[in-house]
């Protein structure tokens, strides 16, 4: 654990490991609601949510697992090392590398989310959860739908790849998931109703192996990438009901591999990128062709994220292989923490009220936490 704990400053930046025996592979955090008011001394507990598919080493299998990594802070700083406790594990035929959450609806009941997790068998799984939306609830409040696990072991829902699955994306509303491989397939499937996916391309010829996808703003668009550098534009307006094939609309082509991709959450017509030899890239839609800034660091870099509720290109975080967390401003990327020898395969991150939180799963089965590193480098 390493923290700063001056408590002449508010909201010390904060970091610690957390080992898990689990290679995380598949990384993504459920939305959770905020602390409650504060006790008699100060103190608050956050909830972070965490789901996480990899091969678990004390099992021996591979498996998709809740966790609950739980934050003590005391006027705001955080005062002891986060404990981390599994809340559901669940045995999956293959490793799950790709996840995404998504919110179907929201009542005062709580709140209706998805978790879908792609493998590398091609499977497809989903994960239908119930979270409370009173700030200072308890994780034990979580409630998960029957019929997507079987004791266990967590059901596949559809196989739309040959291949291993490299991405998936659920679409606002929750109701459509993207999903891509590198088997040269793209396909979309219904979360609720077929049991099988409906592959909406196809490269059978092995010309294209795609590595990213991700939904726009823009009704009904979806970004794709490919390890032959190509930023692609889909465009399934008035088509997605019948799950006919879209057509693309070529965007830019690159010069390396692209590992990792990201779609503005405010801006409909901008996109992200990074590349395997480091390069990350800023794409706007509607100036097709040639990025709107390069910037390149070292390493790959194998995931890109906005925060939440994030609105502009300096709300950026990615991650690499050789060790590093950056953070993106005024068009540069900013070296934010390194572990020279550790590899970085996935993050995500989140946003509690003046909170900034980054999520990175290494290739040593554990897990970073960051917070509030952002505000002081």
């Amino acid at each position: 654990m390493i923290g700063i704990t001056d408590e002449r400053v508010p909201y010390q930046p904060f970091l610690s490991r957390h080992f898990l025996a689990c290679q995380a592979e598949g990384l993504g955090v459920v939305p959770f609601p905020p602390p409650g008011q504060e006790d008699s001394e100060g103190r608050t507990s956050q909830h972070n949510i965490l789901c996480l598919g990899g091969w678990n080493e004390e099992a021996k299998e591979y498996q998709l697992s809740l966790c609950n990594l739980c934050v003590e802070k005391k006027y705001g700083d955080i005062i002891a090392p986060p404990d981390v406790s599994v809340l559901a594990s669940f045995q999956t035929p293959g490793c799950c590398s790709t996840v995404d959450v998504a919110r179907s609806n929201q009542s005062f009941q709580g709140s209706s989310d998805v978790i879908v997790a792609g493998s590398k068998h091609g499977h497809l799984h989903r994960l239908r959860l119930t979270v409370p939306n009173v700030p200072g609830s308890c994780p034990s409040a979580i409630r998960l739908r029957e019929g997507d696990f079987d004791d266990t072991v967590l059901m596949s829902f559809a196989r739309p790849h040959r291949g291993p699955c490299t991405s998936v994306s659920v679409q606002d509303g929750a109701s459509i998931v993207a999903s891509v491989s590198l088997d040269g397939t793209l396909a979309l499937s219904d979360l609720e109703g077929s049991s099988s996916g409906s592959k909406v391309h196809d490269d059978a010829g092995g010309a294209v192996s795609y590595t990213s996808c991700s939904w726009t703003k823009m009704a009904d668009s979806l970004v794709t990438t490919n390890h032959q550098g190509r930023v692609t534009l889909w465009d399934f307006r008035d088509r997605v009901s019948s799950m006919c094939m879209g057509y693309d609309d070529y965007i830019a082509e690159h010069h390396e591999p692209l590992l990792s991709l990201a779609s503005n959450p405010a801006k409909s017509h901008v996109c992200v990128t990074g590349s395997s030899a480091g390069e990350f890239s800023e794409w706007d839609f509607r100036y097709p062709k040639e990025p709107t800034f390069t910037e390149r660091v070292r390493g790959a870099i194998n995931a890109i994220r906005y925060e939440c509720e994030g609105s502009t290109v300096e709300r950026l975080r990615f991650c690499t292989d050789s060790g590093g967390i950056y953070k993106v401003a005024g068009g540069e990327a900013h070296l934010l923490y390194e572990e020279p020898h550790g590899v970085f395969e996935n993050m995500c991150v989140s946003s509690t009220g003046t909170d900034s939180q980054i999520f990175c799963s290494s290739n040593q089965e554990g897990i970073i936490f960051i917070s509030n590193l952002v505000k002081y480098f």
